[in-house]
């Protein structure tokens, strides 16, 4: 099942989430500030986000992402977002797609060289 789309949009979102998880129709979306480039991120209320593939070679990444936050949740000292639903692909994206919890902060890159250099010497002592 191929669906014709050309950008991953705000109003796509919205359609999927009406869809496949109704009660947080209501919700505002609006994508993230920053977009990676493997997947594209929206802000769903103030305590989600929706991930979502930007293309099909993406797809393994986004459920082995999945599945090693589950993993890791409970051993690091810092806050790793926990999935909160998986949407299935359909018509209108042929993809699956996950709805996490929001996490307020920065990318490491944007971070102060220390605070990063703890934060990343942290996860190695889980």
């Amino acid at each position: 099942m191929a669906a014709a789309f050309e950008e991953i949009t705000s109003s796509l979102v919205r359609s999927l989430v009406s869809e496949q998880f109704p009660q947080w129709s209501e919700l505002l979306i609006r994508p993230v500030e920053v977009q990676g480039w493997d997947n594209r991120t929206f802000r769903l209320g103030d305590r989600m986000t929706i991930r979502l593939p930007s293309a099909d070679g993406y797809v393994a990444g986004l459920v082995r992402e999945e599945q090693t936050l589950a993993i890791l949740v409970s051993s690091f000292r810092v806050a790793i977002p926990r999935v909160v639903a998986t949407g299935a692909p359909s018509a209108a994206f042929n993809r699956p797609w996950s709805v996490r919890e929001w996490i307020e902060g920065h990318t490491l890159t944007a971070v102060e060289t220390r605070e990063r250099e703890s934060a990343i010497s942290s996860l190695g002592d889980a």
